[in-house]
């Protein structure tokens, strides 16, 4: 929504596997960018990570990519600003995310 500065609702999560378990007491620190936008959709890496609050360590609990899609007042998809990657990691993340929209859009049409 911060992205969109719109109302967004979820479209899809990629898998979604716990790496470890998040415990009692672990401060859950969670990390997210936008890697893609297209017309009227966000995709937004989430990294979570678990913090043993006694000790210090962390590690990463989970990591996703989610796409969102904006909203108009009547629940309408309407266009989002233009994502435009500022040096080569965001470049070659954005790559990367075009590749998984692709893929999304050919499993959608198979359903």
């Amino acid at each position: 929504m911060r992205f969109a500065r719109r109302p967004v609702v979820t479209v899809s999560i990629d898998s979604l596997h716990f790496i470890v378990p998040i415990k009692t007491g672990n401060t859950v620190l969670t990390r997210a960018r936008v890697t893609y936008s297209g017309k009227t959709s966000i995709e937004v890496e989430v990294v979570v990570e678990a913090e043993n609050s006694v000790t210090g360590v962390t590690k990463r609990a989970t990591h996703a990519f989610l796409t969102y899609v904006a909203v108009d007042d009547n629940g309408d998809p309407t266009p989002v600003p233009p994502f435009n990657p500022k040096n080569e990691e965001e470049k070659k993340r954005y790559a990367e995310a075009g590749a998984r929209r692709k893929a999304r859009l050919a499993q959608a049409r198979s359903d």
